[in-house]
């Protein structure tokens, strides 16, 4: 047992002299003192830039602003608005007859004067027919601007 407590008391007594060797010899304190003499020899080699050379920010600003191809990357041009679609220009000399044949009916264009048989669905000059009564057949075509255009051709 008393070897224990010899071995105890030297690894006490080593920890100690650790300890005290670490609070003398500190490597973050001498590098601080080594910072601050480099610090002191460059205190009078460096000089501030001269940061106001005479030009005033409003003509610096239109330096940058008045140069159109500086900014033709960065910032988008606005897109033209789409035109609003004809739809009765798309339509103009398209005839309806009363004629049908089940679910079709029989519509004449000025590039087929005989005429063509259609459904719901099919397009004439780009434009979905969308309904067919025994009065009318309704046209509509929702265009690039979001809205909704329609029209009905008598039959």
């Amino acid at each position: 047992m008393r070897v224990f407590y010899i071995a105890c008391a030297a690894s006490l007594v080593a920890i100690g002299v650790m300890f005290a060797l670490n609070t003398m010899d500190n490597s973050v304190e001498a590098r601080r003192d080594a910072l601050a003499m480099d610090l002191r020899a460059l205190e009078g080699a460096w000089e501030a830039p001269e940061l106001n050379r005479g030009t005033s920010p409003e003509r610096h600003e239109q330096s940058i602003t008045g140069k159109p191809e500086i900014w033709r990357h960065i910032v988008e041009r606005p897109k033209p608005r789409p035109q609003p679609f004809d739809i009765g220009a798309a339509l103009r000399g398209v005839e309806a007859t009363r004629q049908t044949l089940g679910e079709r009916v029989l519509i004449r264009t000025p590039s087929n004067a005989r005429g063509e048989w259609f459904q719901v669905g099919d397009r004439i000059n780009g434009v979905p027919i969308v309904e067919i009564t025994r009065e009318s057949v309704t046209f509509s075509v929702v265009h690039t601007d979001g809205q909704t255009y329609t029209h009905s051709v008598s039959r």
